[in-house]
């Protein structure tokens, strides 16, 4: 069983919100700590408690990978916070100057 503190409704929507206006920073967390850095898409499929599941591809075959969050999300206004510091770390892993937090 999943644990989510999101409705369905909420996690719908944050799905749509990252997809829209997120997708390069999705594809940068999926390069820093999925199983290669050389994938060429990714989005969020999921989100639960303990983090994001994305669906990954890589030479054109999809996979599935599960990026935990630091911090266990707890409240749904979280989540902002949560995915801004995975993109942190994940531009810190790849050498990546820093940029403005996604929002």
């Amino acid at each position: 069983m999943r644990h989510t503190p999101l409705t369905e409704e909420q996690e719908a929507a944050a799905l749509a919100h990252l997809a829209a206006d997120h997708a390069a920073h999705v594809l940068v967390i999926a390069r820093a700590f999925g199983p290669d850095p050389e994938a060429n898409e990714a989005r969020v499929i999921a989100i639960d408690a303990d983090g994001l599941d994305l669906e990954v591809t890589f030479r054109d075959e999809p996979r599935r990978v599960t990026v935990p969050f630091a911090h266990r999300l707890t409240t749904p206004e979280q989540l902002t916070e949560r995915f801004a510091t995975l993109h942190r770390a994940a531009r810190h892993a790849l050498g990546l100057p820093p940029t403005p937090d996604p929002a």
